[in-house]
């Protein structure tokens, strides 16, 4: 018995030394030194199990070593080298594990409003783009898999993740600089390179510059889903979800609507019950054969719009073309 206990004595301190022994290799390779410097040039908070990852990914993303191609219209398809550039890090990342399961991303700050103003906003698009819309895009996907998700208005990119995490093709469309920048790193740790491409746009009625000649170019110009829709030669699902501006998307469209490719338009449809822009896109919508549905678990129902109007519909809204 004494001889029986020493033995799993034994054991449990040479697993100890060992765990030490792996942990310390680890922060070797992670270069403490350029850690160090990581965290007095930024205001790095890491939360969550993921912490020693994140950290690991900083320092590859700095050397150079993780590359996430990101899109732009030029007259042409070109790749953008500066809007990822590892060399510019933002001033604070985080990462966290959303309610449907471990799916690390990262978002990029410049301080503590900043910072709450992102924890706020996460928790939003956990709750906007919620888990039965999610679970829809998914099945759908899973059924039809020649199918690509076009995510227009990606932010930090939960769904474009999700999905992409699944095996799906990806098409990431996104505006602002840093939700970009965070969706590269996003990207890499999730090693989906392969299944998802970004595109760094705004995407509306029609192509044109956001500021004034001989500034300094902040944004990319706007360009129409249909450039977007030209890189996938797939059916695609289109998620649109631009911050109030979904009607100009659709309405910048010749081919979304018209193409049989297009097999489902999933629209954030709150800021436009009762109004003129809801009433412009219903037009649309039906003209070209679109009709509504509401979420039903991972499936919808049809939506009657003359029993009820579009004022009282769901914040999100699906319009599925008639077979």
């Amino acid at each position: 018995m004494v001889s029986s206990r020493f033995l799993r004595s034994g054991r449990c301190i040479t697993y100890g030394l060992s765990v030490l022994l792996v942990l310390s290799v680890v922060f070797i390779f992670l270069d403490e030194s350029k850690v160090s410097q990581i965290r007095q040039r930024l205001r790095i908070n890491v939360t969550g199990s993921g912490s020693l990852m994140i950290l690991g990914r900083v320092n590859q993303m700095l050397d150079g070593s993780e590359k996430v191609k990101v899109l732009q219209w030029s007259g042409q398809w070109v790749e953008n080298f500066e809007v990822c550039d590892s060399s510019h890090p933002p001033a604070s990342v985080v990462s966290y594990r959303l309610y449907s399961g471990k799916l690390p991303f990262v978002l990029y700050g410049v301080g503590n409003s900043e910072d709450e103003s992102l924890y706020r906003k996460m928790s939003e698009l956990s709750y906007r783009f919620s888990m039965k819309v999610d679970d829809f895009i998914s099945m759908y996907l899973e059924n039809y898999p020649r199918t690509t998700f076009v995510d227009i208005g990606a932010s930090v990119g939960v769904t474009s993740l999700r999905m992409a995490r699944k095996g799906h093709h990806v098409i990431s469309v996104e505006s602002d600089r840093e939700n970009i920048r965070g969706l590269c790193m996003s990207v890499a740790e999730n090693k989906v390179m392969e299944n998802m491409t970004i595109v760094y746009h705004s995407v509306g009625i029609e192509d044109f510059t956001s500021v004034l000649p001989g500034e300094q170019k902040a944004e990319p110009h706007t360009i129409t889903v249909d450039k977007v829709l030209s890189l996938s030669n797939r059916n695609v699902l289109v998620k649109i979800d631009t911050d109030g501006s979904e009607h100009t998307v659709i309405l910048g469209s010749k081919l979304l609507l018209m193409s049989k490719r297009t097999r489902a338009i999933v629209i954030a449809w709150e800021t436009h019950k009762g109004q003129k822009s809801g009433e412009d896109m219903l037009s649309l919508f039906n003209a070209w054969g679109f009709h509504p549905h509401a979420f039903r678990g991972s499936g919808s129902v049809r939506l009657d719009t003359k029993a009820r109007t579009p004022s009282f519909w769901p914040s999100d809204v699906i319009f599925l073309p008639v077979e």
